[in-house]
């Protein structure tokens, strides 16, 4: 605070109408006045200046105090802008991928009816979609998941995606494959409004993933079906070794970890990975990218 004689004394003024030790009484009582509700906690460095002695005009000092707050508020707005930019040049973001089917044309009448098209709900990554429809899925033990979403459009063959935990509580034994790799795979039962279709092989937990646009590959100095080692940013540190890289005009660029990878290291959807490099022994102890 600058005082008439040119003296000055620091203070850090808040949005509060708690008293300061930095005000005499008349100037609490005027700083009561213009506390400014929705702003509570702003701290504000400013320097109050009297002419003669005396404080200056009261507009002026609320639009001096106004203006004040307004600037911190934009400095942090802005540095939370910054990191947020940098992490994500920095980093790739994830996605948690639930439990979900992909239909032939053929099983999805079997379910569903004859002549039934699947009815678009969210649009998701190239030309899939997140469809209204959803199914029972049955596994040996005779326990069930209900309300499984179905994504379009439909495939040449069904398949079905579910974590471990899924796997545990419907009794089958489903191996780690890329999507569309099911030759070999488990059995499951798939339950629909208008009919059950028992499928012999097609029932898999899908790889770790990147989805990834020719541009960032290139970045990253990276092909299709490279495979990498990518490192967690959360409260559960981890890194994911052979992770794979499939790269298309169509994609945007995301890693995709099922429910149960995402809750083991504590990252939900939107958050950031790091991408270490190529698939290395060194990190991880074996080379995974050779038998994933």
């Amino acid at each position: 605070m600058r005082l008439g004689d040119g003296s000055s004394v620091a203070c850090d003024f808040r949005a509060t109408e708690e008293p300061s030790p930095c005000r005499s009484p008349d100037q609490s009582a005027l700083f009561s006045s213009l506390f400014v509700p929705g702003a509570p906690g702003v701290a504000v460095n400013m320097t109050i200046v009297f002419k003669g002695g005396v404080i200056m005009d009261q507009k002026e000092l609320v639009s001096l105090i106004v203006s004040e707050v307004v600037k911190e508020l934009k400095q942090k707005e802005s540095i939370k802008v910054n990191k947020r930019e940098k992490e994500e040049l920095e980093g790739i973001k994830v996605g948690i991928s639930a439990r979900h089917v992909h239909l032939s044309q053929e099983d999805l009448e079997t379910l569903f009816g004859k002549g039934y098209q699947l009815t678009k709900f969210k649009e998701l990554m190239g030309d899939e979609f997140a469809a209204k429809e959803q199914v029972t899925l049955v596994g040996p033990s005779l326990r069930s998941i209900e309300n499984v979403r179905v994504l379009g459009p439909v495939r040449k063959n069904t398949q079905v995606e579910i974590a471990k935990t899924d796997a545990i509580r419907l009794g089958v034994n489903p191996p780690v494959r890329p999507s569309g790799e099911i030759a070999g795979s488990e059995r499951i039962v798939i339950v629909g409004p208008r009919g059950v279709v028992h499928i012999k092989e097609g029932c898999i937990i899908a790889n770790r993933h990147i989805h990834m646009t020719p541009a960032d590959a290139q970045r990253y100095g990276l092909k299709d079906n490279d495979y990498v080692d990518v490192e967690t940013r959360s409260c559960r540190p981890a890194l994911f070794c052979g992770v794979q890289v499939r790269v298309h005009e169509k994609f945007n660029t995301e890693m995709h970890i099922d429910t149960d990878d995402g809750n083991a290291v504590g990252i939900k959807t939107g958050d950031i990975i790091k991408i270490l490099g190529k698939s290395s022994k060194n990190r991880c102890g074996i080379r995974l990218s050779e038998n994933v």
